[in-house]
């Protein structure tokens, strides 16, 4: 059975972003790029054909390529792991101010048994670190079998 879980986020457009920025804020809260000494990422020139890559595990490395990415308003997308878990989730930015969180990398259930995704723990590590950061404009979350 196939199924999609997001987390849709619109930020306010009249505020100025980075993408770095936007990836400081929820790296500084706990998110983490690096799994296994490497970074899963869309690479540069990827034309939105989602061809991910791993690359080494410097977080600096990365951003240059993320720099690139979005001076060419390409797509940038990453998987994020919560801290020391395996918990992750992957993060495609469409531009500033959209951006979208697939809850795909070991979900956090609150019964595994009966598929209850544990929303108000993504809530917490997700929409809390930007609300603190950024002005929200929107967000919806999406559960669909």
């Amino acid at each position: 059975m196939s199924r999609t879980i997001s987390f849709d986020i619109k930020l306010d457009s009249q505020e100025k972003i980075t993408v770095v920025s936007l990836l400081e804020a929820l790296v500084s809260s706990g998110w983490n790029p690096i799994a296994n000494n490497t970074i899963n990422c869309l690479p540069v020139d990827d034309h939105e054909m989602y061809n991910w890559t791993k690359i080494n595990g410097r977080i600096s490395e990365f951003y240059d390529i993320v720099s690139v990415k979005e001076k060419a308003n390409e797509v940038i997308g990453v998987d994020l792991y919560w801290n020391d878990t395996d918990i992750g989730v992957t993060l495609l930015i469409f531009n500033t101010h959209d951006i979208s969180f697939s809850i795909d990398i070991n979900v956090k259930y609150l019964d595994q048994k009966a598929q209850l995704i544990d929303f108000n723990w993504y809530a917490s590590k997700i929409l809390l670190v930007l609300k603190d950061a950024f002005n929200i404009t929107q967000y919806t979350f999406s559960f669909i079998y």
